[in-house]
């Protein structure tokens, strides 16, 4: 039987003019906070996935290529005070990555996956 859950699953996006959205795995479900100006949370819920929402979801991920993600994606535009961040484990495989105004190949795809498996809330 294929794990269809990661081990870890935590990912952010946002800055300090809000919004920003956090999720977090906990057990087979995803805890899924929406942070306002200056991080106040505002919203926390917890989302679960289907088994086959999961599937699709790190199938997806495959495809982007997220494991080949450097570790920081930095830019120095003072314009973007947008930042990320992503922890993966899955099947033996690891990634830790984040950024600052700079964005990983495939991002769009992998904000979308995102917002798939919360079943279309926001993350972006």
């Amino acid at each position: 039987m294929q794990l269809t859950i990661p081990v870890v699953f935590e990912a952010w996006i946002g800055g300090p003019l809000g919004p920003s959205y956090k999720v977090a795995l906990e057990g087979s479900s995803v805890v899924y906070e929406v942070y306002e100006q200056d991080y106040v949370l505002h919203n926390r819920e917890t989302v679960k996935p289907s088994s086959a929402q999961w599937s699709r979801f790190l199938h997806r991920l495959d495809e982007i290529g997220v494991w080949r993600w450097q570790e920081e994606y930095d830019t120095t535009d003072p314009h973007d005070e947008t930042n990320w961040s992503l922890s993966l484990s899955h099947h033996g495989r690891h990634v830790v990555s984040r950024g600052e105004g700079q964005y990983a190949p495939g991002f769009v795809d992998y904000l979308r996956a995102v917002r798939d498996l919360l079943g279309g809330r926001q993350f972006a």
